[in-house]
């Protein structure tokens, strides 16, 4: 029930930012749109993104100033923090550890936050298509081999792929399908709100993945998460950086302070780690 509240009044957090165009979505500490879980434990579960894991990038190199991902996964560009990476290393990596026996808990993390990314990467090609700002095209590609990277963990554990077929924008989930709604809304008003429900995203997909983590001890699941975290970490960083750029100072709206300045006093990751 508590869940269901928190879900509900993120929904009517969202209604009201449209109601006065520029949104709450900016400064003001809890007002992020949670997610829940479906299968009643934990915490509630929102967006994710992520960072690489396992076998390596596809040759290519973040560089933080430059180039952008140089050589590897379709070649991003504009100097973003953008973090993919490739599934069949991740493939290889889980591979060595056994495959144990799913929790329900567990079992619902990993469907969920398989739409989670769809979520991330589906919101992030409308903001392109809106405003054509090559951070939401560069991370919505990255966001797309996170998205793999899922079903690697899907098909490992016999599960049912919830993104398999689905069309842009369609999801099986119900609080999933209005939450990408009311983003669509709200990233709609202007590039800015874009921007900065660009980085609520990726701060909720943090708070997500430290639940997730907490949730099981399989270090196959543990491995893929905690790079997935470790890219949310590197694509909050583009969005302010992109906000900044325009002189829009960011607060973070779900993160702590604390966790926030940690975040944003990193370096940004540039590869796939290995348990």
């Amino acid at each position: 029930m508590m869940r269901n509240l928190r879900f509900m009044a993120a929904l009517l957090i969202v209604a009201a930012c449209m109601v006065v165009v520029s949104g709450c979505l900016d400064n003001s500490p809890g007002t992020g749109q949670g997610l829940n879980k479906q299968d009643g434990t934990g915490d509630g579960q929102r967006l994710n993104s992520q960072n690489g894991s396992g076998g390596g990038f596809d040759g290519g190199q973040h560089i933080q100033n430059g180039s952008g991902y140089a050589g590897g996964q379709g070649g991003f560009k504009d100097s973003e923090y953008v973090t993919a990476f490739n599934p069949s290393g991740f493939k290889q990596s889980t591979d060595v550890y056994p495959v144990g026996n799913l929790t329900e808990a567990e079992a619902a993390d990993i469907l969920f936050m398989a739409e989670e990314e769809k979520l991330a990467r589906d919101a992030y090609l409308y903001y392109y298509d809106k405003w054509g700002q090559p951070v939401f095209s560069n991370i919505a590609s990255a966001e797309e081999t996170h998205m793999d990277s899922m079903v690697v963990l899907i098909e490992r554990y016999g599960l049912v792929n919830p993104v398999g077929g689905e069309e842009r924008g369609v999801f099986e989930n119900p609080e999933l399908q209005a939450l990408y709604d009311d983003l669509v809304k709200s990233g709609s008003v202007s590039e800015t709100d874009a921007l900065k429900n660009g980085a609520l995203i990726e701060e909720i997909d943090i708070i997500d993945l430290n639940d997730a983590i907490a949730g099981t001890d399989k270090q196959d699941i543990i491995l893929i998460y905690d790079n997935l975290k470790r890219g949310s970490e590197n694509h909050l960083r583009s969005f302010v950086s992109n906000l900044e750029r325009r002189g829009v100072s960011y607060s973070p709206q779900e993160l702590s302070e604390d966790e926030y300045d940690l975040i944003m006093q990193g370096d940004i990751d540039r590869g796939q780690r290995t348990l």
